[in-house]
């Protein structure tokens, strides 16, 4: 049985990009139990990446997006594009493309408003992005 180059490429990046994922995650998790405001910024960001890069290994593995321009010659956002993936994928839905939105909107507060995200809204949404990371990352046939 032959199999493309191209998918063992496919297979090396997947894991490169699941190592990512959970070490995000884990360092996001981590810095979320030090409670200091330039801790809690790292926290989220790290925390919204181990999402997204579930996701977009996910979806570059299945090819359900393109990197196409829009009318104008933009290339659109790959973060809008996750979430509109989620919501338009059957492992996902409206209220996990929610989730991946509103922690996307806890990341740039972080990244780029001089004051963190709350906390407690953070704390909050960790069950549900952790969910949504865990299912992307099964169905791309990583362990968890």
């Amino acid at each position: 049985m032959f199999i493309p180059i191209q998918w063992y490429y496919l297979m090396a990046n997947n894991l490169d990009l699941a190592k990512k994922s959970k070490e995000n995650w884990e360092l996001g998790l981590s810095l979320l139990c030090i409670p200091n405001p330039t801790k809690v910024s790292s926290a989220t960001s790290r925390l919204y990446y181990g999402v997204f890069q579930a996701v977009y290994m996910f979806a570059k593995s299945q090819k359900s997006y393109s990197e196409e321009r829009d009318v104008n010659g933009k290339k659109p956002s790959i973060h809008k594009k996750m979430v509109d993936f989620v919501r338009t994928d059957p492992r996902g839905g409206i209220d996990e493309a929610r989730t991946l939105n509103e922690m996307k909107g806890y990341r740039e507060t972080a990244d780029y408003d001089p004051d963190p995200p709350s906390i407690d809204l953070v704390k909050e949404i960790v069950p549900k992005c952790q969910a949504i990371k865990n299912s992307y990352l099964k169905a791309a046939g990583c362990p968890i």
